[in-house]
């Protein structure tokens, strides 16, 4: 678009175009990196390139990583904001995972971040969702922390976990204990 505006001499529209890249490299703590690598690139210099391009990615998992940390652990209770069912969490991706459109059935639209947020797989109790599936694929942003003392009642419960955190380790919330983990594994949730 810049070398457009360029060529057809059009050097006010090319001026904004060259101030707005500047001020997203400014947001950006991989632009200056990028820039560098293009030069190590265009001199050849590919042990240079190979160098910044692993710092490259280094750095992107690192700030995606912290971008979409999860709010809520396995084992955790909560609410679907929307439609209220209880669901307990037994697994996490740090974003979504399933095809485009394929968790539509489970979005209602509440999940203002979209994928690139932590998804949850979580089991919904029995007594609150009858027809289909029982197991969930839900977006951080659809999920609220249930009412201390709230149970699900769903087959995974037995299966994955091993029991309930007393109410000093998860105060104010239900969590279960997921089978192979200490009480200690939550000491650092909010």
């Amino acid at each position: 678009m810049l070398q457009l505006a360029l060529k057809e001499q059009d050097f006010q529209t090319a001026a904004q175009i060259r101030d707005a890249r500047r001020a997203l490299d400014d947001t950006d703590p991989t632009a200056k990196l990028r820039t560098e690598l293009q030069h190590a690139l265009d001199t050849q210099d590919f042990s240079r390139a190979c160098a910044l391009r692993d710092r490259i990615d280094q750095l992107t998992m690192m700030l995606f990583a912290e971008r979409a940390k999860p709010k809520f652990p396995i084992g955790l209770v909560v609410r679907h904001k929307l439609l209220g069912y209880r669901m307990i969490l037994f697994g996490v991706d740090y974003r979504c995972r399933t095809a485009r459109g394929g968790h539509s059935f489970f979005s209602s639209g509440l999940n203002e971040r979209g994928d690139d947020q932590p998804w949850y797989h979580a089991a919904v109790d029995e007594r609150d969702k009858t027809a289909g599936d029982n197991i969930v694929y839900v977006a951080e942003d659809e999920c609220c922390p249930a009412a201390e003392g709230t149970l699900v009642q769903h087959p995974i419960t037995r299966i994955m976990f091993k029991g309930i955190y007393e109410t000093t380790t998860c105060p104010g919330l239900t969590c279960y204990i997921p089978c192979g983990r200490d009480e200690e594994a939550y000491e650092d949730y909010p």
